[in-house]
């Protein structure tokens, strides 16, 4: 409740701004969807200005320029567009006496970063992903990034997870960026792996794993090598080629990037000093979530070399599966379901879902469960759900986007007792609630996107009387447009697969501009 009031006052402020800003412009200004600008923007008389979506202006902007703004672009604090405005060219009259010139341009092209303090002095072109650094005087055009100024990216992974599809393919595609990826070409316990055919780049190694540690083949020599400008490792503490090749990339002078959950809770002792000099040789930690940060900050890290980038789920097996009807045949007849589309792993603790569906059973409510996956917990979970008379429909493992899309329209919520992690995204994405427990240590990063109330519910950990209690308060029919459009908005402004990557390519990007 507290958040969505603080959203709505933001929201409003936000407003309040667009109009002080349009009256200022009188009438001569438009932009897209996003459009955000700070307190105290200051703008010439007779100027004009036009920007499109996913345009950020920070406070105290001076404008004297007619602007032209393209789409995702990030302006901070204090910049100011000049206009060149001033005539010099007779030398028998005074500054004073000149009349002013006619306002110039300043167009920005698009994808721009121009930081605190910078100075535009128009006319002039800012080309389609060009960073201004702060403190810059910019009085010509900038080209657009091409090919000549990219910057050389390895991304290594012991495997690409398959759900790891849609930012791989997204920095793949990305015009700024030059990746390799470099990874194993097979997947590991049951998480299958995408195929390296998939990228423009790819180095196939070897990771052998020893109980918790790895160790990644070729790692090192890449790292060594002058082919990159940056290097971003999957942050595992375990993998001992990490630890090699992050120290070498630091040593000749890259800009070395883990890719990490971070922190799931608060350490002592050996593992939190392990945890700190391994962290302390990045460059900078991309995190999922704000949790990870907030304990890294508690443990000592420093927050400036923390970033938040969230998480998504699009998979490669969805560009691949096809379906064979089996799924709608065997949901046929489901009518008041809860369930969900996951590993059947024990973190989940799927069995509280059944059991919490069992006491709603014998409370008089009829419930079924539909589970779209496989693991370990397979065969506990049908004895589960035979010893306890509850109907649960094991669809085993679905990828089809066309079978997901009929899964999900038979849920009235999806329920992850506990580590709830993507299955929150692709679930949201499907305009389905989600709930899980609110033990945010125990928790992956992923349970941040839910808005309780508003997209679905947190329960306290492990107590089944509170998992069913909410469960029941998603099962009356709704009208579900709000809660489809709450749930799909979230998950474009934080968790896709274009935002996800957007996040990872302004930092990358970021730190090379400022060397």
């Amino acid at each position: 409740m507290i958040r969505t009031a603080v959203e709505v006052l933001r929201q409003i402020v936000r407003a309040q701004r667009r109009l002080v800003l349009h009256i200022s412009y009188r009438g001569h200004a438009a932009w897209g969807r996003g459009f955000v600008v700070g307190p105290r923007p200051h703008v010439a008389p007779g100027t004009s200005f036009a920007a499109g979506s996913r345009v950020h202006i920070g406070s105290d902007f001076v404008n004297h320029c007619n602007t032209v703004i393209g789409n995702d672009v990030m302006i901070s604090s204090e910049v100011a567009f000049i206009g060149n405005d001033h005539p010099f060219d007779d030398s028998m009259l005074t500054l004073v006496d000149f009349e002013p010139k006619r306002p110039s341009r300043v167009t920005l092209m698009g994808d721009n970063l121009i930081g605190f303090r910078a100075i535009i002095r128009g006319p002039v072109t800012i080309g389609k992903g060009a960073i201004i650094g702060a403190g810059s005087l910019v009085t010509s055009d900038i080209p657009k990034m091409n090919e000549a100024s990219k910057v050389r990216v390895l991304v290594a992974y012991p495997f690409m997870h398959h759900y790891r599809y849609g930012v791989f393919s997204a920095l793949d595609t990305d015009d700024r960026l030059d990746v390799t990826f470099a990874s194993a070409t097979k997947g590991r316990n049951g998480v299958a792996s995408i195929p390296p055919e998939s990228f423009k780049r790819h180095v196939a190694t070897k990771t052998t794993y020893f109980r918790r540690f790895s160790y990644q083949t070729k790692i090192l020599g890449l790292a060594l090598s002058s082919r990159f400008d940056t290097l971003v490792f999957l942050g595992d503490v375990w993998s001992f080629s990490t630890w090699l090749g992050a120290l070498a990339g630091r040593i000749t002078r890259k800009d070395v990037i883990f890719w990490t959950i971070g922190w799931h809770r608060p350490e002592k002792g050996i593992l939190k000093r392990l945890r700190l000099l391994f962290y302390g040789i990045a460059s900078e930690l991309l995190l999922y979530g704000n949790v990870g940060k907030k304990i890294g900050a508690a443990m000592g890290y420093t927050p400036g070399r923390m970033t938040v980038i969230y998480n998504s789920h699009v998979s490669s097996h969805q560009e691949t599966a096809t379906s064979d009807g089996s799924v709608e045949g065997q949901l046929r007849d489901a009518s008041c379901a809860v369930g969900a589309v996951v590993r059947l792993n024990p973190t989940k603790r799927i069995d509280l879902l059944i059991e919490a569906v069992g006491l709603l059973k014998e409370q008089g409510r009829d419930v079924q469960v539909i589970l779209a996956g496989e693991g370990p917990e397979l065969l506990r979970l049908q004895q589960l759900a035979e010893a306890t008379g509850v109907r649960v429909v094991f669809l085993g493992a679905v990828y089809a986007e066309s079978d997901l899309k009929i899964v999900y329209s038979h849920l009235r919520a999806t329920v992850i007792p506990a580590a709830a992690g993507l299955s929150v995204i692709q679930s949201l994405s499907h305009g389905v609630p989600v709930i899980t427990d609110d033990d945010d240590y125990g928790q992956m990063p992923e349970a941040e996107a839910i808005q309780p109330g508003v997209t679905g519910s947190r329960y306290p950990r492990g107590d089944v009387a509170a998992l069913a209690a909410a469960i029941e308060r998603w099962l009356p029919s709704r009208d579900d447009s709000a809660l489809a459009e709450a749930a799909r908005l979230e998950v474009k402004t934080r968790w896709s697969a274009s935002s996800q990557a957007r996040a990872i390519s302004a930092r990358i990007l970021a730190r090379r501009r400022s060397r």
